[in-house]
């Protein structure tokens, strides 16, 4: 296995149970909440299986594979893109609040709608990040394994920001649906 096997492992065990946190973190599963922190750490448990299990069995998965001599470089590019909007993002939107703690402890961290620098173009970098991410780790590597992560990260947290958007409309009422109008979902210059 290669380094950037590796990091494609990595990557899907790290992104793929998020969008089943989200539902935990964001929806009303009242009987996980009044475990505070307690269910941050299950995901963390179930996080460390996935990649256990990734790697365990990485040779079968990884076997399977596309033809990269072009695409390699795409995938770079990408993600230099990727850590780009991080950088980006990084400066208005906190650690806290992309662990959920806003929604799951609400008197300890305040909710607050952030339009500003990266949010200002698009209205959800991070899952624009998990997407990029997932199309160049398909790139880099070649697994098909990848571009099958990627349509699921493509299909997961396009139906997310749009569970997330309803959330944010009911929370933030005219003022985020004045933002939906003025900023796109995941591409400036495209509105959905």
């Amino acid at each position: 296995m290669n380094i950037f096997d590796a990091v494609a492992l990595l990557s899907i065990s790290y992104i793929f149970p998020l969008p089943f946190w989200w539902f935990v973190i964001h929806s009303k599963f009242l009987a996980l909440r009044k475990f505070g922190l307690g269910f941050h750490i299950m995901i963390m448990a179930i996080w460390v299986m996935i990649g256990i299990i990734l790697f365990k069995y990485s040779f079968k998965i990884l076997a399977y594979r596309l033809e990269t001599r072009y695409t390699f470089f795409a995938g770079i590019l990408l993600t230099c893109l990727v850590v780009f909007i991080d950088l980006k993002r990084q400066q208005d939107f906190s650690f806290t609040t992309i662990i959920g703690l806003p929604e799951v402890l609400p008197k300890k961290y305040k909710s607050k709608l952030i339009t500003q620098g990266v949010f200002s173009y698009i209205r959800h970098p991070r899952y624009l990040e998990y997407i990029l991410f997932a199309l160049a780790m398909a790139f880099v590597t070649g697994s098909v394994i990848c571009y099958l992560f990627f349509i699921y990260t493509l299909v997961a947290f396009n139906f997310l920001a749009r569970l997330e958007e309803k959330e944010l409309i009911q929370r933030f009422g005219k003022k985020y649906l004045a933002y939906m109008k003025r900023v796109p979902r995941f591409l400036p210059g495209l509105r959905a």
